[in-house]
């Protein structure tokens, strides 16, 4: 099977609900494209996690029919697949979300991007506060490979930005998006010059501190 460098799914495969795609296509290292996954029915699918892992030959993938509405992972996804440059998603798989109140983007967490200094998209990669009244782009299926980020608002499929992906530098200085977690800080996102002597709830280093 690992010698095998065409996988199609015809029509016979849409009365069929697995209700797991684990490992189902682990190491098939030579295969170069995945026809038909349209015919897959994944409303049953709980995990899909390492679903093509090692890959590496493949260049494109379209999941963009993939019902991901039981699915609760996808770990490792497209772990390996070196040469995956395209990666046509299904809807809500990106989300846009707005915060009325500080939030942190914890540096573990690959799957949120923000708009940074020089108008680009970074992933954070230490625990950075986002001040009120922000929004950040949450990816479900993370950003490992995202190498491009295209930007549709219309119906047209007119894509209206594309914005290159990068990693936070530990010296980036702060910026109108987001802000270095060191410090103590008020939950509206305001920065304090000292300890607070005054009780109530803070942020300090990232943490709601009670005092």
């Amino acid at each position: 099977m690992r010698d095998v460098e065409k996988v199609k799914f015809d029509n016979s495969f849409a009365s069929v609900k697995p209700k797991s795609f684990d490992s189902w296509f682990w190491g098939f290292e030579k295969v170069t494209s995945f026809d038909g996954l349209g015919n897959l029915d994944t409303s049953d699918a709980t995990t899909m996690e390492s679903m093509f892992y090692a890959c590496s030959a493949i260049k494109s993938i379209n999941v963009s029919t993939f019902d991901m509405s039981k699915v609760e992972t996808v770990k490792n996804m497209f772990w390996g697949c070196d040469n995956l440059n395209d990666i046509t998603s299904m809807d809500g798989e990106v989300e846009f979300i707005g915060n009325y109140s500080p939030v942190t983007l914890t540096g573990s967490d690959k799957s949120n991007l923000y708009l940074g200094s020089g108008n680009k998209l970074y992933i954070a990669s230490a625990d950075r506060i986002m001040n009120s009244f922000r929004a950040y782009f949450h990816v479900n299926l993370g950003t490992s490979l995202i190498k491009h980020f295209s930007l549709n608002f219309g119906k047209d499929e007119t894509v209206t930005g594309i914005f290159g992906i990068e990693d936070e530098q530990s010296s980036m200085v702060n910026d109108q998006w987001s802000m270095p977690c060191e410090g103590w800080y008020t939950l509206q996102g305001i920065k304090l010059e000292a300890e607070p002597t005054q009780p109530g709830i803070y942020i300090k280093d990232g943490v709601k501190v009670i005092k």
